[in-house]
């Protein structure tokens, strides 16, 4: 298998995990706090989405296609950490 199919089937796969993982998450639960000092759900899904586009930006040399607004909220830094109102954090199908 070429790098250019195992990437694919990687980012076919990843996408399926994370369809299941949400399937059954009302909007509601996507901005609650998670136990033990927790991020939102909102966070973790954002964070993947922005990791993948910078990813595939690095790897197709295409520009970031998401929001800077959104990048800036689910970048990879200490952003989890920041103190978000619930209703600030973007719907779940946005």
């Amino acid at each position: 298998m070429d790098c250019k199919a195992l990437l694919r089937e990687q980012l076919v796969s990843g996408k399926h995990i994370i369809d299941k993982a949400v399937e059954d998450l009302s909007g509601e639960e996507f901005t609650v706090r998670l136990p033990g000092n927790g991020v939102f759900a909102t966070w973790i899904f954002g964070h993947l989405a922005v990791s993948e586009d910078w990813v595939l930006s690095l790897l197709t040399g295409a520009e970031v296609r998401l929001r800077n607004d959104l990048v800036s909220k689910f970048e990879g830094d200490r952003s989890f950490q920041r103190e978000f109102d619930s209703a600030t954090l973007p719907s779940r199908t946005e």
